[in-house]
């Protein structure tokens, strides 16, 4: 029995060892004939292997990869024509499909990638077209569009980082342009207030613009000039008081004679200067008094004691006060206006103390 036993464990190991060399050398075979791209001959060989280890997983995945073989070859073959043709679209959709049905194979691989990278080079060569065109066609926008796309498909591209920079001088150049027209506008209808932003916002962009400097210190010298004569203009009775008609007239002197074509100015100098000349001129004033009271007009001076005297003061408010020794002072307030044809005032002391 026991002599048995062993002669029969001995061919069993000798059958083992024989399936094994039969196994290793139907994958090898099936991997050659699927390398030559013979779907038939490799389907045979991994199908055998299969038969006898039916869970042999490289047996399993190269039968797999030689029954699509025949289709990948076609896809391939369509995504050359197609390639060749510059039909991208149609090439990527069948190299891709390639790949998906078998990963491993290199050629489609290696096409797919070609391919991929062929129609980026095309997509950023009409990217960057599109972007020259638009920049000397100054259709800025369309330029920077196109720009964003290249950027996409070439990241840090040398070609893309200059053309970016043209784009923003362009676009610089241009925003100089419709700032100093802009300006332009503004100080042609004296808004001098909308004129001193321009200005600034040309300095933010462009700091050594000679002319922004030059007309930013014009425009806002401009807008203190019209500010300090609407002060006047707003409120002529401020004009009544010494100082403030001294400070008009000295406005007037350092505004000098506006530009022709500074109408709104010219027409306030002019309006001021007649609000000056009145506030100079004098009006009669006529005062009563029982010739008993002594009159003083403060900042003006003694009248003295009379019955009637006539003066002439410029417009303004003044204070009389009349004075008579045993009686009690009065005080008016006198208010001398233009336009007015006789201001009369009566002045008597007769209040006993």
């Amino acid at each position: 029995a026991a002599v048995s036993y062993a002669g029969a464990l001995q061919a069993l190991e000798q059958l083992e060892s024989k399936s094994e060399t039969r196994l290793a050398t139907a994958l090898e075979l099936g991997t050659l004939a699927l390398d030559m791209n013979d779907s038939t001959l490799a389907t045979q060989h991994f199908e055998m292997a299969l038969a006898i280890e039916p869970d042999n997983q490289a047996a399993q995945t190269g039968l797999a990869r030689a029954q699509v073989r025949p289709q990948v070859l076609q896809l391939i073959n369509t995504g050359y024509q197609a390639e060749v043709a510059g039909d991208f679209s149609t090439a990527l959709a069948a190299l891709d499909t390639a790949v998906q049905l078998d990963a491993a194979y290199l050629p489609a691989v290696d096409a797919l990638q070609r391919v991929t990278e062929s129609a980026r080079e095309r997509d950023f060569r009409a990217a960057m077209s599109r972007a020259l065109v638009a920049l000397d066609d100054s259709r800025l926008a369309a330029a920077g569009a196109a720009l964003d796309a290249a950027e996409r498909l070439k990241p840090g591209e040398a070609v893309v980082l200059d053309t970016r920079q043209q784009l923003y001088l362009a676009r610089q150049k241009s925003q100089l342009t419709n700032l100093r027209q802009q300006v332009r506008e503004a100080t042609r209808s004296e808004d001098w207030r909308t004129a001193a932003g321009l200005y600034l916002k040309v300095l933010a962009i462009a700091p050594n613009a000679g002319f922004a400097r030059d007309g930013l210190a014009r425009a806002q010298g401009r807008l203190r000039l019209h500010q300090q004569m609407d002060k006047y203009l707003d409120d002529p009775a401020r004009l009544y008081s010494k100082k403030p008609l001294v400070s008009a007239e000295q406005l007037l002197v350092s505004a000098g004679q506006p530009p022709p074509a500074e109408t709104r100015l010219r027409q306030k100098v002019e309006r001021l200067q007649e609000l000056v000349a009145t506030a100079q001129t004098p009006l009669p004033v006529t005062l009563y008094s029982d010739g008993l009271t002594s009159v003083v007009i403060y900042h003006v001076g003694r009248l003295g004691k009379f019955t009637s005297k006539q003066l002439e003061l410029r417009p303004g408010t003044y204070t009389v006060v009349g004075s008579r020794a045993g009686y009690r002072d009065v005080r008016h307030t006198l208010t001398v206006l233009p336009g007015q044809q006789q201001t009369v005032l009566e002045v008597r002391s007769g209040e006993a103390v």
